[in-house]
């Protein structure tokens, strides 16, 4: 099946109509509140606010099933940012709270 420039498929963030809700965090640090768009197992569509100045790599923390990602922007725009997953690097718990 063809995917576009996708090496996955996507399936879309919201079961049963509610939205992925996050937190980015750079060194330890929370720095923003972020929702999960779609996902793969490689990467994931973030929307945010101000993209611009999110670094390069980052950890993403999903708040209802505590999963923590490392991440890489692959693309961004005003609003949204592309990621890729960090190969190896998953955790089901957090270290950090909500």
């Amino acid at each position: 099946m063809y995917y576009g420039r996708r090496r996955n498929s996507r399936q879309s963030a919201f079961p049963l109509g509610k939205s992925t809700l996050g937190k980015i965090f750079v060194d330890q640090a929370f720095i923003r509140i972020c929702t999960l768009r779609d996902v793969s197992s490689r990467g994931a569509c973030v929307q945010v606010h101000q993209a611009y100045d999110i670094p390069e790599t980052f950890e993403l923390v999903l708040d209802g099933p505590s999963i923590k990602k490392v991440c890489r922007i692959v693309w961004r725009n005003k609003d949204k940012i592309g990621v890729e997953f960090a190969p190896d690097i998953d955790s089901r718990r957090s270290e950090h709270t909500a």
